[in-house]
């Protein structure tokens, strides 16, 4: 299950905020037998682990449900919308919300509405938001849907990719300063890896229009050595964490390097771990305030 990439770190630890009055909702659309009940049924578990109270909302054409009495097992407070689809039965979905947060005080709210609902987008979500004005922080939509409808597919890909990597997909919920993606690393070496690809030109081929020379372009593509490749990205990733913090690199640098430069051999890893540019600037900034 993938029930830990549900939310994005900042929405999953303001639902953490035991004192916010805006508790967190999710709702989880998807087709009959895509798995919806199984996966929020894993996400409450999650959330108990977390030290999160959930409260579900489950929804059909009738009564009785199945989805209900599996959501009781949890532990979960649970309210049923019975006799017709949660857009049809908006005043109702709003009355379990309520009745929910009066019996058990739910950090998150959970629902799953029947099959049938399309659209949820407009039918549900904002008119909980515009019309009935419910002090909830709406999750984006969350459709579930089962790969193996759909072998071979790139949604069956994309889904099969997701689950072998879980483990790190879901690592930025238990570590805060941990980014749920690598866009910004991707942007960082953009510059580069555009270079590098200008570089690669068939031999004989004159450089482009505007372009550097075929002797700086060789400096561009190649780092001398394979040896040297791992130094110098260490040098890429500082001066991009510097300038993503503000740090002017080459202060950074003039300051670091004679530091580790003169440091005793046994003792350059324990030294390196307390110059990153974070750590750099912290001790700077408490120096300053002592100052």
């Amino acid at each position: 299950m993938v029930a830990p990439l549900f939310l994005r770190h900042n929405f999953f630890m303001s639902a953490r905020n035991k004192f916010s009055a805006v508790q967190a909702f999710i709702l989880l659309g998807g087709s009959l037998g895509a798995g919806k009940s199984s996966l929020l049924r894993e996400f409450m578990r999650f959330a108990e682990r977390m030290g999160l109270r959930c409260g579900l909302v489950t929804n059909d054409q009738g009564d009785g449900m199945v989805d209900t009495a599996l959501g009781e097992q949890t532990g979960a407070g649970v309210k049923e919308v019975p006799g017709g689809c949660s857009c049809c039965r908006a005043d109702a979905l709003v009355g379990a919300l309520k009745a929910l947060g009066r019996k058990s005080r739910p950090a998150v709210y959970l629902a799953e509405p029947v099959g049938s609902c399309t659209d949820l987008m407009a039918t549900v979500l904002r008119p909980l938001q515009e019309i009935y004005r419910m002090p909830l922080r709406v999750a984006p939509l969350a459709v579930a849907m089962d790969p193996d409808l759909l072998p071979g597919s790139r949604l069956s890909r994309a889904c099969a990719y997701a689950l072998r990597l879980r483990s790190e997909l879901s690592r930025s919920l238990s570590k805060g300063v941990t980014e749920i993606d690598n866009n910004r690393c991707e942007q960082s070496i953009r510059p580069v890896a555009l270079g590098r690809k200008n570089c690669l030109r068939p031999c004989g081929m004159p450089p482009a229009e505007g372009s550097a020379s075929r002797s700086a372009a060789g400096r561009w593509l190649h780092v001398g050595s394979q040896g040297a490749a791992p130094a110098v990205a260490a040098i890429m990733s500082l001066v991009e964490s510097c300038r993503r913090m503000g740090i002017n690199a080459r202060t950074y640098l003039d300051d670091v390097l004679p530091q580790l430069a003169s440091a005793h051999l046994d003792k350059v890893a324990e030294l390196a771990k307390t110059l990153t540019p974070t750590r750099w600037q912290t001790a700077r900034v408490s120096v300053a305030t002592a100052a």
